[in-house]
């Protein structure tokens, strides 16, 4: 059943199917967003969640769009123990950029903060798309702070950044054949802060060789088969973090005709040092870091232990591929 729209805001209208409309007028922004729209429904047994920005003639300026469902080019799993096909999708229009991620992972509550696209990036960053995003979407975009049980560490502590640890990584892709993590970089925590000690591990990105993807992992606090609030015991895909130590990787297309490349440099107002990506021109653009093979040889989680069987209702083999 599909729903209408509904204009988010301070002005309260109703429709002629009897929903009701509320609306405010967004903050002025060089985007030149006025207001905005969203709406939630299924089709083709997706769920999906949609928002669009309007300039004040009422012209659509900006559409963010997530679906869960079937994803068509999510990695192929080999030897998969759970339904492969399904994960999430993320899009962004904005004049003319076509901003695009993908993650096996379903429940998705914070988005990688988006980096190569300018515009695509501001607009997310508006206050009102996100409040609008964190309160009817559930999902906040870049690092809220690092979760610790049910406590929130401020993610503003300085950071430095290292070559990927190959024991963090799988030796094969999703589809069992030999993979690469190109420029491969991880950022580590400098500040000690209870119970999470200096030098853990924050995040992972790397560009995927065969599809000039990015990919971006969480690698918050060392978790090991664990839920995303850091919680043990859990088995397959009820455990974000995987038995490598990381989340379901975010695969980011590139923004064509320009590529990904990884470097190391500072953030925001934070005196940070991590890993980032960008794009350039030139393929050939130097890395941040070489390219690594992994050595962990776990593919799946039962019980809270790395595995490589299935365990009772599947133990997400394939499911942290990329």
């Amino acid at each position: 059943m599909r729903a209408g729209w509904m204009t988010v805001g301070l002005v309260l209208a109703s429709s002629c199917s009897g929903v009701s409309e509320d609306q405010i007028l967004v903050e002025p922004n060089e985007l030149g967003v006025a207001s905005l729209t969203l709406r939630s429904y299924v089709e083709h047994d997706e769920a999906i969640f949609e928002l669009r920005a309007l300039d004040q003639h009422g012209d659509e300026v900006a559409t963010f769009r997530r679906a869960v469902g079937a994803i068509v080019d999510l990695p192929q799993v080999a030897d998969a123990d759970f339904d492969a096909s399904l994960g999430t999708e993320f899009t962004v229009n904005i004049a003319e950029e076509r901003f695009r991620t993908i993650t096996r992972w379903t429940q998705v509550t914070r988005l990688p903060d988006v980096v190569g696209f300018p515009k695509t990036k501001a607009f997310l960053r508006l206050p009102e798309v996100r409040s609008t995003l964190e309160h009817e979407a559930n999902l906040v975009v870049g690092h809220p702070g690092m979760k610790v049980g049910n406590d929130e560490i401020a993610y503003d502590a300085d950071d430095y950044s290292i070559q990927c640890p190959a024991n963090k990584l799988r030796p094969v892709g999703a589809d069992g054949n030999p993979i690469v993590a190109e420029g491969c970089c991880t950022t580590v925590w400098v500040d000690p802060i209870a119970p999470i000690p200096a030098g853990t591990m924050i995040d992972t990105v790397f560009i995927k060789p065969s599809t000039q993807q990015s990919a971006y992992r969480d690698m918050w606090a060392g978790y090991v088969c664990r839920d995303s609030n850091g919680n043990g015991g859990c088995s397959g895909t009820a455990c974000y973090y995987g038995p490598c130590g990381g989340g379901p990787p975010f695969l980011e297309s590139r923004p064509a005709p320009n590529y990904w490349y990884t470097y190391v440099g500072g953030v925001g107002a934070f005196n940070e040092h991590n890993c980032g990506r960008s794009n350039s021109s030139n393929i050939n653009h130097a890395n941040a870091f070489g390219n690594v093979t992994g050595t962990c040889q776990y593919k799946g989680c039962c019980n809270g232990t790395p595995t490589n069987t299935t365990c009772g209702g599947g133990s997400g083999i394939g499911y942290w591929e990329y």
